[in-house]
Protein backbone atom coordinates (compact mmCIF):
# COMPACT_ATOMS: atom_id res chain seq x y z
CA UNK A 1 0.00 0.00 0.00
CA UNK A 2 1.03 3.61 -0.51
CA UNK A 3 1.20 6.15 2.32
CA UNK A 4 0.76 9.92 2.10
CA UNK A 5 0.51 12.64 4.77
CA UNK A 6 -2.39 14.94 3.91
CA UNK A 7 -1.90 17.69 6.49
CA UNK A 8 0.09 18.80 9.51
CA UNK A 9 -1.15 20.80 12.51
CA UNK A 10 0.56 22.27 15.53
CA UNK A 11 -1.65 22.77 18.58
CA UNK A 12 -0.67 24.66 21.70
CA UNK A 13 -3.00 24.54 24.72
CA UNK A 14 -2.61 27.68 26.84
CA UNK A 15 -1.50 27.12 30.43
CA UNK A 16 -4.00 29.80 31.47
CA UNK A 17 -7.02 30.69 29.29
CA UNK A 18 -6.61 33.91 27.32
CA UNK A 19 -8.79 36.69 28.66
CA UNK A 20 -9.54 37.68 25.07
CA UNK A 21 -8.21 36.92 21.62
CA UNK A 22 -5.75 39.62 20.48
CA UNK A 23 -6.99 42.11 17.87
CA UNK A 24 -5.04 41.20 14.74
CA UNK A 25 -4.18 43.67 11.99
CA UNK A 26 -6.39 42.96 8.97
CA UNK A 27 -3.55 43.32 6.47
CA UNK A 28 -1.42 40.86 8.46
CA UNK A 29 -4.23 38.31 8.35
CA UNK A 30 -4.93 38.60 4.62
CA UNK A 31 -1.22 38.45 3.75
CA UNK A 32 -0.44 35.57 6.12
CA UNK A 33 -0.61 32.89 3.41
CA UNK A 34 0.64 35.21 0.63
CA UNK A 35 -2.72 34.95 -1.11
CA UNK A 36 -4.98 37.77 0.13
CA UNK A 37 -7.72 37.11 -2.46
CA UNK A 38 -8.35 33.59 -1.18
CA UNK A 39 -7.66 34.25 2.50
CA UNK A 40 -10.53 34.85 4.91
CA UNK A 41 -10.68 35.91 8.55
CA UNK A 42 -13.40 36.17 11.13
CA UNK A 43 -15.05 34.71 14.21
CA UNK A 44 -16.60 31.24 14.31
CA UNK A 45 -18.07 29.25 17.22
CA UNK A 46 -14.57 27.77 17.67
CA UNK A 47 -12.79 31.12 17.85
CA UNK A 48 -10.91 33.61 15.66
CA UNK A 49 -9.77 32.09 12.37
CA UNK A 50 -7.63 32.88 9.35
CA UNK A 51 -7.93 30.44 6.46
CA UNK A 52 -6.86 30.14 2.86
CA UNK A 53 -9.64 28.41 0.96
CA UNK A 54 -8.27 27.00 -2.29
CA UNK A 55 -9.01 23.52 -3.60
CA UNK A 56 -10.35 20.83 -1.29
CA UNK A 57 -10.07 20.77 2.51
CA UNK A 58 -8.18 20.60 4.75
CA UNK A 59 -7.32 24.26 4.21
CA UNK A 60 -4.27 26.10 5.48
CA UNK A 61 -5.57 27.83 8.59
CA UNK A 62 -5.01 29.39 12.00
CA UNK A 63 -7.46 29.10 14.88
CA UNK A 64 -7.07 31.00 18.15
CA UNK A 65 -9.41 30.87 21.12
CA UNK A 66 -9.06 31.20 24.91
CA UNK A 67 -8.06 27.51 25.17
CA UNK A 68 -5.60 26.95 22.32
CA UNK A 69 -3.87 27.96 19.12
CA UNK A 70 -3.91 25.64 16.11
CA UNK A 71 -1.96 26.08 12.88
CA UNK A 72 -2.68 23.75 9.95
CA UNK A 73 -0.91 23.36 6.61
CA UNK A 74 0.03 20.94 3.85
CA UNK A 75 3.76 21.03 4.61
CA UNK A 76 5.68 21.16 7.90
CA UNK A 77 7.60 24.22 6.68
CA UNK A 78 4.33 26.09 6.06
CA UNK A 79 3.05 25.28 9.56
CA UNK A 80 6.32 26.38 11.20
CA UNK A 81 6.54 29.69 9.30
CA UNK A 82 2.86 30.50 9.91
CA UNK A 83 3.08 29.63 13.62
CA UNK A 84 6.15 31.83 14.06
CA UNK A 85 4.48 34.80 12.32
CA UNK A 86 1.29 34.47 14.41
CA UNK A 87 3.14 34.23 17.74
CA UNK A 88 5.14 37.35 16.86
CA UNK A 89 1.95 39.16 15.88
CA UNK A 90 0.30 38.22 19.19
CA UNK A 91 3.28 39.69 21.06
CA UNK A 92 3.06 42.83 18.90
CA UNK A 93 -0.72 43.20 19.26
CA UNK A 94 -0.59 42.83 23.05
CA UNK A 95 2.70 44.72 23.56
CA UNK A 96 4.00 41.56 25.19
CA UNK A 97 1.47 41.83 28.02
CA UNK A 98 -0.04 38.37 27.46
CA UNK A 99 2.07 35.47 28.79
CA UNK A 100 2.27 32.85 26.04
CA UNK A 101 2.77 29.67 28.05
CA UNK A 102 1.58 26.23 26.95
CA UNK A 103 0.28 23.48 29.20
CA UNK A 104 0.58 20.90 26.41
CA UNK A 105 1.25 20.68 22.70
CA UNK A 106 -0.08 18.44 19.94
CA UNK A 107 1.57 17.38 16.70
CA UNK A 108 -1.40 16.42 14.54
CA UNK A 109 -1.13 14.66 11.20
CA UNK A 110 -3.70 13.33 8.73
CA UNK A 111 -2.79 10.33 6.60
CA UNK A 112 -4.08 8.13 3.83
CA UNK A 113 -3.06 4.62 2.81
CA UNK A 114 -4.12 3.72 -0.72
CA UNK A 115 -3.83 0.86 -3.24
CA UNK A 116 -4.73 -1.73 -0.61
CA UNK A 117 -5.53 -5.32 -1.61
CA UNK A 118 -9.03 -5.03 -0.13
CA UNK A 119 -11.57 -2.38 0.76
CA UNK A 120 -10.80 -0.05 3.65
CA UNK A 121 -13.74 -1.25 5.77
CA UNK A 122 -12.78 -4.92 5.25
CA UNK A 123 -9.14 -4.25 6.15
CA UNK A 124 -10.21 -2.52 9.38
CA UNK A 125 -12.65 -5.33 10.16
CA UNK A 126 -10.07 -8.07 9.57
CA UNK A 127 -7.41 -6.20 11.53
CA UNK A 128 -9.36 -5.08 14.58
CA UNK A 129 -12.84 -6.64 14.76
CA UNK A 130 -13.36 -10.01 13.09
CA UNK A 131 -11.28 -12.14 15.46
CA UNK A 132 -13.25 -10.90 18.45
CA UNK A 133 -16.71 -11.62 17.07
CA UNK A 134 -18.62 -14.83 17.72
CA UNK A 135 -21.13 -15.37 14.91
CA UNK A 136 -22.20 -18.95 15.59
CA UNK A 137 -23.91 -20.34 12.53
CA UNK A 138 -25.01 -16.96 11.24
CA UNK A 139 -23.11 -15.53 8.31
CA UNK A 140 -23.00 -11.80 8.68
CA UNK A 141 -20.74 -9.39 6.85
CA UNK A 142 -19.15 -6.93 9.27
CA UNK A 143 -18.43 -3.38 8.14
CA UNK A 144 -16.15 -1.17 10.24
CA UNK A 145 -16.74 2.57 9.98
CA UNK A 146 -14.06 3.83 12.32
CA UNK A 147 -11.58 2.67 14.95
CA UNK A 148 -10.40 4.95 17.75
CA UNK A 149 -7.70 4.11 20.26
CA UNK A 150 -4.98 5.69 22.38
CA UNK A 151 -1.38 4.60 22.88
CA UNK A 152 0.15 5.88 26.13
CA UNK A 153 3.90 5.94 26.75
CA UNK A 154 5.73 5.77 30.07
CA UNK A 155 6.46 9.52 29.86
CA UNK A 156 2.73 10.39 29.58
CA UNK A 157 3.14 10.93 25.87
CA UNK A 158 -0.07 9.93 24.12
CA UNK A 159 -0.98 9.06 20.55
CA UNK A 160 -4.70 9.40 19.86
CA UNK A 161 -5.49 7.54 16.64
CA UNK A 162 -8.57 7.47 14.40
CA UNK A 163 -8.74 5.09 11.44
CA UNK A 164 -11.62 4.86 8.97
CA UNK A 165 -12.35 3.85 5.38
CA UNK A 166 -11.30 6.59 2.98
CA UNK A 167 -14.29 8.39 1.52
CA UNK A 168 -14.62 8.09 -2.27
CA UNK A 169 -11.72 5.61 -2.44
CA UNK A 170 -12.75 2.04 -1.74
CA UNK A 171 -9.34 0.43 -1.29
CA UNK A 172 -7.94 3.01 1.11
CA UNK A 173 -8.05 4.13 4.73
CA UNK A 174 -7.77 7.54 6.39
CA UNK A 175 -5.93 8.19 9.63
CA UNK A 176 -5.90 11.15 12.02
CA UNK A 177 -3.14 11.02 14.63
CA UNK A 178 -2.61 13.37 17.57
CA UNK A 179 0.79 13.18 19.27
CA UNK A 180 -0.03 14.79 22.64
CA UNK A 181 2.76 15.98 24.94
CA UNK A 182 2.97 17.86 28.22
CA UNK A 183 4.90 21.10 27.74
CA UNK A 184 7.13 21.92 30.72
CA UNK A 185 9.03 24.95 29.41
CA UNK A 186 8.11 28.41 30.69
CA UNK A 187 8.11 29.74 27.13
CA UNK A 188 6.21 28.66 24.05
CA UNK A 189 8.36 26.82 21.50
CA UNK A 190 10.07 28.86 18.82
CA UNK A 191 10.18 27.86 15.15
CA UNK A 192 13.24 25.64 15.58
CA UNK A 193 11.65 23.82 18.53
CA UNK A 194 8.44 23.20 16.55
CA UNK A 195 10.49 21.78 13.67
CA UNK A 196 12.31 19.44 16.09
CA UNK A 197 9.01 18.36 17.64
CA UNK A 198 7.60 17.43 14.23
CA UNK A 199 10.80 15.60 13.26
CA UNK A 200 10.66 13.57 16.47
CA UNK A 201 6.94 12.87 16.07
CA UNK A 202 7.26 11.65 12.48
CA UNK A 203 10.23 9.48 13.42
CA UNK A 204 8.17 7.89 16.20
CA UNK A 205 5.27 7.28 13.81
CA UNK A 206 7.41 5.68 11.11
CA UNK A 207 9.54 3.50 13.37
CA UNK A 208 7.09 2.49 16.11
CA UNK A 209 3.46 3.60 15.89
CA UNK A 210 2.67 2.51 12.32
CA UNK A 211 4.14 -0.94 13.01
CA UNK A 212 1.64 -1.46 15.82
CA UNK A 213 -1.41 -1.31 13.58
CA UNK A 214 -0.07 -1.78 10.02
CA UNK A 215 2.12 -4.88 10.39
Amino acid sequence: MKHKIISYSFVGVWKSPLGQVPNFDRKFCLDLFQDPYNTHMGISPEGFFITKQVGSPPFSSVLINPQRIQVTGFEIFEVIVTYDKVIQEIVKATSGAVPLFFDSVGLNTEHEWTEMNESGDKWLTDKFIEKGLSKGNFQYYTKTYDIRFELVGHDDRKFNILLQPRAQNQNAIFGAINDHRIWTSFACPDAKAVEELFDDSLNELENKIFKIFLD
